[in-house]
């Protein structure tokens, strides 16, 4: 009797072992790619991605500086130059994050203007070219 009851301890350790291993392989597997290392797997088996990685559903692609757009549609009365990835004035490599920026265009995330003023002035972004145009407002 007492080896039977050793036994079945044996056999019932050794399935719950396998049920929590087999939980363990689906908990893991329920995200596309495994959320490729970037993120995290949700309740719903979907990727909650980290902040650098958000632009696919496995969180395999980069994301890319933000900053006011150069050019972009107006959404409301008082709203424009809304951020955009690299200021709307390059295009995102997803496999770096880093930003690669129009001709004329520079800066971590696309937002200066790159220009050759010969000493006779300077380079601006989009947020000291609405503030030099408010000012000139008020005068």
């Amino acid at each position: 009797p007492v080896s039977i009851m050793l036994r079945r301890r044996q056999n019932l350790s050794t399935f719950l072992c396998f049920l929590f291993l087999t939980s363990l392989w689906y908990a893991d597997s329920a995200c596309p790619n495994d959320c490729s290392k970037a993120g995290k797997c949700s309740n719903e088996n979907i990727c909650v991605c980290d902040s650098l990685y958000n632009h696919a559903p496995d969180c395999s692609q980069r994301t890319c500086p933000f900053g006011d757009a150069w050019a972009d549609k107006a959404r409301t009365v008082n709203s424009a130059h809304n951020s955009a990835e690299c200021s709307n004035a390059g295009i995102c490599n997803r496999d770096t994050g880093v930003c690669e920026c129009f001709d004329g265009y520079g800066g971590f995330a696309c937002d200066r203007t790159l220009c050759n003023c010969n000493g006779h002035g300077s380079c601006q972004t989009t947020d000291s070219l609405y503030l030099s145009y408010y000012a000139s407002l008020n005068n």
